[in-house]
Parts: C-alpha cells; sequence; structure tokens
C-alpha cells in the first residue's frame, strides 16, 4: 500500500495516523515513511538527521528521482524508515509531484498540503465530523480519493453525511482515543500502537488495496 495524508485543518490526527498506518505496514514489510509537514520525528519519539529530506529532495532538479527518496530514507526500525522534512526552504505545491512509485510500502504525512501531487499513492483526507472541517474540504475535494473519518462523540454529522456532501467513499474510520494522544505525546507510539487502532487501520488498508 502507498497512501498519501491529508486533513484540511489542524488538530485532526493526520502526522499520529500517518505514523502509526506506516507502523503497521511495516509488520508485514519494509516500509517509508515521509514527513511534508514536520512532525513525525516527534509523534514517533526518535531523533533524525534532518539535514537531507523531502525538500532538499523537491529542489534537486534533474537528481530528484523516485529510487534517489528512498536513499535519503532513514532507518528507525528494522522495516520502517523515514524521510524527514528537510532543511531547504521549499513550498509543497500542485506544479512538484512526489514520486513514491519505486516503494513497495509507503506513507506520507502531507498535513495540510492538499494540492501536492503524489504519483502511486491513494491520497486520503482525514477529516472530522465537523461541519468547518467539511466546508473547507469542499474546495480541496478533488485532490482526495477517500475519506478517513475520525470520530468523535458529541458530533451530529455522521460518516454517510460526509460522503454524501463530499461526494467520496469512506476509506474507513478511526476512533478519537486519549491512549493514542499519551502516545504521541510521550513519543511511544511506535512501540505500542492501541489495538483498535491497529484494527482500524487494517480495514483502511484492506479498503485501499
Amino acid at each position: 500500500m502507498r497512501a498519501a495524508l491529508w486533513s484540511p485543518t489542524g488538530g485532526s490526527g493526520v502526522t499520529a495516523l500517518s505514523c502509526a498506518l506506516a507502523l503497521r505496514l511495516s509488520e508485514t514489510g519494509p516500509c517509508t515513511l515521509l514527513d511534508a509537514a514536520g512532525d513525525v520525528q516527534v509523534a514517533l519519539g526518535v531523533a533524525l538527521d534532518t539535514s537531507l529530506g523531502l525538500t532538499d529532495w523537491l529542489v534537486a532538479g534533474a537528481g530528484r528521482t523516485a529510487d534517489s527518496l528512498l536513499r535519503i530514507a532513514e532507518p528507525v526500525t528494522k522495516s520502517l524508515a523515514v524521510v524527514s522534512l528537510g532543511a531547504t526552504q521549499a513550498s509543497f505545491d500542485a506544479s512538484t509531484a512526489i514520486d513514491l512509485t519505486a516503494m513497495e510500502s509507503a506513507v506520507i504525512d502531507l498535513g495540510r498540503n492538499a494540492v501536492v501531487p503524489v504519483n502511486g499513492a491513494v491520497k486520503l483526507l482525514v477529516i472530522k465530523k465537523c461541519y468547518l472541517a467539511v466546508r473547507r474540504a469542499q474546495n480541496l475535494v478533488q485532490h482526495c480519493d477517500a475519506l478517513v473519518v475520525v470520530q468523535e462523540d458529541g458530533r451530529r454529522l455522521s460518516k454517510n453525511d460526509l460522503s454524501e456532501i463530499l461526494g467520496k467513499p469512506i476509506a474507513g474510520t478511526v476512533s478519537w482515543d486519549k491512549a493514542v494522544a499519551r502516545a504521541v505525546d510521550i513519543g511511544v507510539l511506535q512501540a505500542n500502537v492501541p489495538k483498535r487502532l491497529r484494527e482500524e487501520l487494517d480495514r483502511i488498508v484492506e479498503w485501499s488495496t
């Protein structure tokens, strides 16, 4: 599976979900996690060499190949490698595609960079059942293939409402979970992806493959 995750608003859990999905995929084979938002190493609780990363790759010109992305990935576990954000000041926009086709399994955390083309990946919009999030997503929905809905208590909108309003299928749902938030806060997510989240991720993988 190769997936690009983004959200129209901050605080939707894109980074935590990207990390958890990459960790889950790495249990069955090598996986590369790419950080276009700058928060992956904090969420994983690891120290990475940020002197060479995704933004450096973006400005490399003729040297910007799918294989070269793999060469700058830094191992975090036996089967998970991370491409950090990088040190070069570069913007992510619709003119610069990120090519994941050389990777058997990959996840990219796009943050709110919805318009970035990602070759060889399914683009998943991570969204809460929130009117403001839906309103913002309506202007960007052409940049996603499916929705991952964050389930929260007390919301009037349903996942089916989101699917109907945005005109996109539901790839899966994830529950807002204090255990996940704690794991991210103390930097131990890579050691302990909660069981319920693992099951939810498996359903997203099944939909996407």
